[in-house]
């Protein structure tokens, strides 16, 4: 699968909040950097996804850039009156997510 349809399909899944469709697009040695948490392994972020699932949300691409190996997304997710503009960097190789960088404002009520 080219990056680009690994990373949309990776946002998709988890707008629909399917964590079991995540695992294959991760690789094992997956890092993760965002505004809350950080993750060291594939593992380690889809345990702690299965914890703490996502509820399904809507999910509204703003703009897709892509690069060989990286694709970059910013978006709108969320429900209807608690909308969030997210900015994700994925790193993929192999068909495989081998780096997530994932930044939005955090702030209460933002």
């Amino acid at each position: 699968m080219p990056p680009r349809d690994v990373a949309l399909h990776f946002l998709r899944s988890f707008a629909a909040g399917h964590v079991q469709q995540l695992a294959p697009l991760v690789a094992e040695d997956m890092r993760v950097w965002g505004t809350l948490h950080e993750y060291d392994s594939g593992a380690g972020y889809l345990k702690a996804l299965e914890k703490d699932p996502p509820e399904p949300s809507d999910l509204q691409l703003i703009s897709v850039t892509e690069d060989q190996n990286e694709v970059a997304v910013v978006y709108d997710y969320g429900k209807a009156q608690a909308k969030l503009r997210i900015a994700q960097l994925f790193r993929i190789n192999a068909g495989l997510i081998t780096e997530m960088y994932l930044v939005f404002d955090g702030r209460p009520g933002a």
